[in-house]
């Protein structure tokens, strides 16, 4: 009687592992993939981009203003899909669409 209980928690232990390796690799990629822009060359980075209320914005601001705008827009999305049924059933599949 213990032998499926023990199956089950295995396997449940197995998914585990693998949601939680690919949620931390895909985490950690994705600075891969946002962070290069800011070691472009300090001439490139310096360049005047827009005015606001009489305040010049280099490239480089406007990078980072990009990126905490565009996460804030995106976090209350992303809670509610992950917290959402839809994600439940088809985590490990989702997961590992993001690698």
């Amino acid at each position: 009687p213990d032998e499926p209980k023990a199956y089950a928690t295995a396997k449940c232990d197995y998914t585990t592992w693998r949601i939680a390796l690919s949620a931390s690799f895909s985490y950690s990629l994705s600075y891969f993939w946002r962070y290069p822009i800011f070691i472009l060359p300090e001439s490139i980075l310096t360049q005047r981009v827009l005015n606001i209320g009489g305040r010049d914005l280099d490239l480089q601001a406007c990078f980072s203003i990009a990126f905490i705008v565009g996460f804030g827009i995106a976090k209350p999305f992303a809670a509610v899909v992950v917290s959402s049924q839809f994600f439940f059933g088809r985590r490990l599949l989702l997961l590992s669409l993001l690698l």
